[in-house]
């Protein structure tokens, strides 16, 4: 497509310039827009929710409840890898596909924060079943019998 747009245009009178200016339009708005869904797009996490919040004139918010988070993948392709950034794409419970499609895209460094966040769920996990000091015997020990 774009050798027949370029022998298109420089088969005109106008050679070459015409068919350079196209190409960096093309490029401009092509990072314009990428740039634009960027800065428009946020990512977070806490301890109990990971949101997604895109848009810069409307907005749209996607959240799901930390528990409900099954999988944490990473990916990153070639070009990725040189710029150093990242795909983490989470796997939710109980929701259909469209519902639990949970990717941050264009992370810094992807697999240090899913490790962090492996390392947070499970502090997270052993403060809840931690049991307090002060419990009496047989909640402490619940194989314990009466």
């Amino acid at each position: 497509v774009v050798v027949v747009v370029a022998n298109a245009f420089l088969d005109q009178a106008w050679g070459w310039g015409w068919f350079v200016l196209a190409t960096i339009v093309m490029l401009v708005l092509i990072f314009a827009i990428g740039w634009l869904h960027r800065i428009g797009t946020s990512y977070m996490i806490t301890d109990r929710r990971i949101m997604i919040r895109r848009g810069i004139l409307s907005r749209n918010e996607r959240s799901t409840h930390i528990d409900r988070v099954q999988n944490v993948n990473t990916s990153q392709s070639l070009m990725e890898r040189l710029l150093r950034v990242g795909t983490l794409d989470f796997d939710t419970a109980g929701t259909d596909q469209e519902e639990a499609d949970f990717r941050f895209v264009g992370i810094e460094d992807p697999h240090g924060l899913r490790q962090r966040i492996d390392h947070e769920y499970r502090l997270r996990v052993d403060e809840r079943n931690r049991v307090p000091d002060d419990a009496p015997a047989d909640e402490a020990d619940p194989s314990a019998t009466r």
